[in-house]
């Protein structure tokens, strides 16, 4: 089942290199290396050129991420909010990557199209 996304003005533009939205993606890219290997997501990540592909990009990784972070909390248990945070780099570095991509994916949608298309 995929998913279009309607298309938007800028889309055929070229993601800047200094950028907030291409470091987004840099975080997203190092969340999809510890869910699929680093090649693997080297590879996905090197068809991303244009806004079009950044927005394809972040919305085929947003659910996985989201399933991740859930499968994460669970087992971690029910008091996990008593629990002191993760010391493992890794967890620590993915759940960095999730909410820094939850929290920009939502201003992209929601308020940046608006801005960008202006």
């Amino acid at each position: 089942m995929t998913r279009t996304t309607p298309a938007h003005e800028r889309d055929h533009e070229p993601v800047p290199d200094p950028s907030t939205l291409m470091g987004l993606l840099h975080v997203l890219r190092k969340a999809h290396m510890e869910l699929v290997g680093r090649d693997k997501a080297h590879q996905r990540f090197s068809r991303v050129s244009t806004r079009g592909d950044a927005r394809q990009y972040i919305e085929e990784l947003t659910p996985h991420l989201k399933k991740e972070r859930e499968k994460r909390r669970k087992a971690r248990g029910p008091d996990a909010a008593s629990q002191a945070v993760p010391t493992r780099r890794g967890s620590i570095r993915f759940f960095v990557a999730v909410l820094v991509a939850a929290v920009v994916f939502a201003f992209i949608l929601k308020i940046g199209v608006g801005l960008l298309g202006s």
